[in-house]
């Protein structure tokens, strides 16, 4: 969010948003309403809400800002190459483009990675647990319905998300949803791929709108996909004029919600350790490279921890982990469920060479380097 305000987006971005307050928990056999997951007093101590919003609609907003010739669509990456000068990359379509650096930002398989530690491999320079697989977890249906009347439901007339987990205790599915009445949730960045025996087999799961159907009849089948949720930490993260960010080096479970607020504090940091760049000179592009990686990897490297046990008290389904959920959900206070939620929030990374956004909220903020450049 504070770079959000250095970017002059704030004010755009929660136009677009639903503040969300809290998250229900339910058994998703009987409907019994376990707990809440809440943090009244995020505002005061935050200064900032958690809002939810549509993906399509924050590209849109990032798009606005971008002039049109600086991005270049349909690009399917086939090739890195790279020398003392400069990388090369070769798409599918046969043309090719050359600079000083390559980030790699293209997601959990990205062909960045794949090229760049294909080579390493080669040379006997990647380490083991770098050339393993990435671990299935789970697999997920995902669905995003078309706008819904009013009448469908009553949260529907709030101008906040409510947020439900069904979690089945006598199966191996969990079931979450947000309800908005953001119409822009009609749109969605899934693949169109259309998964009948699934959908059958959930149809009649309860959720706080009625049985799951319900959703599912005013979903378009386009827009419900069939995903896997993979998670690993590399150990690679550069090499030479190629870097890597987001997913692409840390594939965090969903569970936690911080995948993509990861990948936006990488872009962050990398683009703060470029800018104290005097040359392109490899040497130099090392040591931007090593500087980025030593501030992310021990923050990124607790927040995979963190996904991995939240999946397993949110999702779980052997003994032990209903145990942990029973634990959680039942046991533990409000204010030791939000301790995590609070110290994350500490770490605000901002752009360096921008004016820096005021703090907001009554908690401290951990202390960034300021810029070698003024």
């Amino acid at each position: 969010m504070p770079v959000f305000e250095q970017l002059g987006l704030y004010e755009d971005l929660l136009r677009i948003s639903y503040p969300n307050y809290c998250s229900h928990v339910y058994n998703g056999s009987t409907m019994e309403y376990i707990t809440k997951f809440d943090n009244p007093e995020l505002m005061e101590k935050m200064g900032y809400d958690y809002v939810v919003f549509s993906r399509v609609e924050l590209y849109r907003l990032l798009l606005s800002r971008i002039p049109k010739d600086k991005i270049l669509f349909n690009k399917r990456i086939l090739s890195v190459k790279q020398d003392e000068s400069k990388v090369t990359i070769r798409a599918a379509d046969n043309t090719a483009y050359e600079g000083c650096i390559l980030v790699g930002a293209d997601g959990a398989y990205s062909a960045v990675r794949q090229n760049l530690y294909k080579q390493l491999e080669k040379e006997g320079l990647l380490p083991y647990d770098d050339m393993k697989q990435m671990d299935i977890k789970y697999s997920i249906l995902v669905g995003t319905t078309k706008s819904l009347p009013t009448e469908f439901h009553e949260h529907l007339k709030n101008s906040f998300t409510h947020n439900a987990l069904m979690i089945g205790d006598d199966s191996s599915y969990t079931l979450t949803t947000k309800v908005s009445q953001d119409e822009s949730f009609r749109s969605s960045g899934w693949p169109a791929e259309t998964h009948q025996d699934l959908i059958e087999k959930v149809h009649d799961f309860k959720t706080p709108y009625g049985p799951l159907r319900r959703l599912i009849d005013h979903t378009d089948k386009d827009r419900i996909s069939k995903m896997f949720l993979e998670n690993k930490l590399f150990k690679t993260w550069y090499h030479g004029r190629v870097v890597l960010i987001g997913d692409a080096v840390h594939k965090l479970l969903p569970s936690s919600g911080q995948g993509a607020v990861n990948a936006m504090q990488d872009a962050v940091l990398l683009a703060n350790c470029l800018y104290e760049i005097n040359s392109w000179r490899p040497e130099e592009i090392t040591t931007a490279f090593k500087d980025y990686k030593e501030h992310r990897f021990s923050h990124c490297r607790k927040q995979f921890t963190y996904s991995e046990r939240t999946a397993c008290i949110m999702y779980g389904q052997k003994w032990w982990q209903k145990l942990m959920r029973n634990i959680v959900c039942r046991l533990l206070p409000s204010s030791a469920l939000s301790r995590d939620v609070n110290k994350e929030a500490s770490y605000r990374p901002q752009v360096s060479f921008l004016p820096q956004t005021p703090k907001r909220g009554t908690m401290d903020v951990q202390p960034q380097r300021a810029s070698k450049i003024r």
